[in-house]
């Protein structure tokens, strides 16, 4: 990772812990919080190569367990998985489009909250998965998603190819190899 990337990122890491410690709980909707560093980490994973991104997201997801009170690694393991998922995709012409990362996005914070959600049970935060589905996992994949839009400036292909620039026009005939 270049130095410039990395203090980028490093940078981007203490403000969206400061952002996801003490300003999100403030905007919560009926007890749902924003995972606001849950987007950083899918942006960040389309940004980064799979390793960097992984690290990020583990020690932020660290850093958020400790300093919310949650038990310790649930942030931490959810965040790493969604991270080390998602960034494969990211070189993919799948991609190219806003519409279809930002969709990848949508899916991802929705995974996100449900491995949450799992861990939390699992480990018996939770007694009850469905009502943790129900009042957790579906206003906070929705909330996340609404502010996942904020993101959509962030998230650049990987690809060389500018997105605002038209792709080639060239017809199909000129695309096959000869036969």
């Amino acid at each position: 990772m270049p130095a410039r990337q990395f203090w980028t990122t490093v940078l981007s890491m203490v403000v969206v812990f400061i952002l996801q410690v003490a300003i999100a709980p403030s905007l919560a909707l009926s007890e749902v919080v924003v995972e606001i560093s849950l987007c950083f980490v899918i942006v960040n994973a389309l940004q980064v190569s799979q390793s960097a991104a992984t690290i990020c997201a583990f020690v932020l997801g660290v850093l958020i367990d400790l300093a919310s009170g949650s038990p310790l690694g649930v942030r931490a393991f959810s965040y790493s998985l969604v991270a080390y998922s998602i960034n494969p995709l990211a070189g993919a012409t799948m991609l190219d489009s806003l519409l279809a990362r930002y969709i990848a996005l949508v899916a991802m914070v929705f995974s996100g909250e449900l491995v949450i959600a799992l861990l939390q049970s699992i480990i018996g935060v939770d007694s009850d998965l469905t009502h943790s589905l129900l009042t957790r996992v579906l206003p906070g994949g929705l909330y996340d998603s609404v502010v996942g839009l904020f993101f959509l400036p962030l998230l650049r292909s990987k690809n060389n190819r500018d997105i605002r620039q038209p792709k080639s026009k060239k017809s199909l005939k000129e695309t096959l190899p000869p036969v």
